[in-house]
């Protein structure tokens, strides 16, 4: 969560953000004179790996990383 706020409140033109529990979603409030959700969606796909998809690809990285090369 503290990650997605962080994304979130380093636009420039956002003013605050907040998190609603009972929506379970961030409202950010900005001045600018389009809508940015797409610019924020793209933000916060960048910074968020969920924890078993970061679990998931560490495994498979040590897997590579300590595969044995076999000559037939």
């Amino acid at each position: 969560m503290d990650r997605v706020e962080r994304t979130l409140a380093g636009f420039e033109v956002v003013n605050k953000v907040d998190f609603n529990p009972v929506r379970e979603q961030f409202e950010v409030e900005y001045r600018s004179e389009c809508e940015m959700g797409e610019e924020f969606r793209a933000a916060v796909n960048d910074v968020i790996i969920f924890p078993s998809v970061r679990k998931f690809l560490g495994c498979v990285g040590d897997r590579l990383n300590n595969s044995v090369v076999e000559e037939p």
